[in-house]
This record gives structure tokens, sequence and C-alpha cells, in this order.
């Protein structure tokens, strides 16, 4: 894993990108990696952030108010990414399926009640689905199958880009 790593964090650093890995925070001080996300919901997330420094990004899963409310208590988090929005074949997961009402219904609550760490949607996302998403008020998207599933993954990514920039 840490020579795949190493190869990413090449490319990251000549697109200017950021590198996040899942769960493998062990490895940060290994590789030129930035932050790291959890998937574990009742991962301890002060102590992560102890182990990581303020220094890197550390991200958490959700998929539900309940979750990012307890990610947001633990003060340590500085996105969370939650799902799904559909369906997606990317990783199999048994949690329902949030589409865009469930977002409005996030976001909603979470300014009600002052939890201001961005949420990201992910899980299913199109290129299609993009725009509504975007206006239920999340911090943006994350999409790995409709890239890396596209006849042209370069093409998508940009289709991608175009539609958020």
């Amino acid at each position: 894993m840490l020579e795949d790593l190493h190869q990413l964090a090449v490319i990251c650093d000549d697109w200017g990108s950021t590198l996040i890995v899942t769960d493998h925070y062990h490895l940060l001080d290994k590789a030129d990696v930035q932050g790291v996300h959890i998937e574990n919901m009742q991962a301890d997330f002060k102590n992560i952030r102890k182990v990581i420094t303020e220094e890197k990004t550390l991200g958490a899963s959700a998929n539900s108010i309940e979750d990012i409310r307890r990610i947001f208590s633990s003060g340590a988090v500085d996105y969370i990414g939650c799902g799904p929005f559909g369906r997606t074949e990317t990783k199999p997961n048994d949690y329902p399926v949030l589409g865009i009402e469930g977002y409005k219904l996030l976001i909603d609550s979470m300014e009600q009640e002052g939890i201001n760490t961005p949420l990201l949607a992910v899980g299913g996302i199109t290129l299609e689905d993009t725009d509504d998403i975007i206006a239920t008020g999340v911090y943006g998207i994350a999409v790995s199958g409709a890239v890396n599933m596209a006849d042209d993954p370069a093409e998508m990514l940009r289709n991608f880009y175009r539609k958020l920039y």
C-alpha cells in the first residue's frame, strides 16, 4: 500500500490535489498524505485527531443526523461525508438512501442545531444529480463510481469539474 501511496502522492502533487486515505491513519507519517477519512462512525475521533495532529485533514462518514451530531460533538473532524445519496456499487452497504429530500432535512437540522461542519454528499451520485444535490446546501460532493465506471473517466471528471466550477 505504501508504494501505491507514494505514486498517488506524486500525481496529487502534480495536480495540486489533496491526498486523503480511507481509515489507514497509521500511514500518514509514512507517505505524503494530507489526511484521512474514517468510515467507522463509532470511531474515537478525538483520539485519531491526537494521533494525526491538527496539520492533517480528518473526515468522517455518516448516514443520519444522529451520526452527524456525534461526529460534530467530538470537535475533531474537518468534514463529514454523508450518504449514500443513491444506489451505489462502489461499496456494499445497507444504509438507507438519502436522496435530495434526505439532504434537505439533514442541512435544515444542522442549521437549526448550529452544526457547521462541512457536509459532503456521497454514494451513487451521477453528473445529472449534481445541480439538485448542491441546491440542498451541502458543501460539496464526492464521486468515484460515476468517474471510474464511465466509458471515458477523464471526460467524466472534466464534466463534473465544469458543472461545479
